[in-house]
């Protein structure tokens, strides 16, 4: 397994808390990373898990970038890249979504 680490404000971390739905479906949990120390993480609650969901594919493009700039195994990201996606039904989200692919892809030129 895989983990980004990421140091943040506590102000940051209340607007990610939103962002990633904190207390609507997801939880934060404290992990152990080696060499680290104590990390949250986001995990979504029992309530809020469905298997038959796929997710958006701009999603997925975004998991693969962050992959790319992290420089993790090739095997790895062919493993993510084989995941099953679907199209975002929401235009504009999804729209905004691969706009952001974009423009990581661009910068990471």
């Amino acid at each position: 397994m895989y983990v980004a680490v990421y140091q943040m404000s506590a102000i940051d971390k209340r607007e990610l808390d939103r962002i990633e739905g904190l207390g609507a479906g997801y939880l934060d949990a404290r992990i152990v990373v080696p060499d680290i120390g104590e990390c949250v993480t986001y995990v979504a609650a029992k309530s809020h898990v469905d298997d038959s969901l796929l997710p958006y594919d701009w999603y997925r493009e975004l998991v693969l970038q962050g992959c790319r700039c992290l420089n993790l195994p090739d095997e790895y990201q062919q493993r993510i890249k084989q995941v099953a996606v679907t199209s975002d039904p929401d235009l504009r989200r999804r729209q905004d979504n691969w706009n952001t692919v974009e423009g990581l892809r661009e910068s990471s030129v």
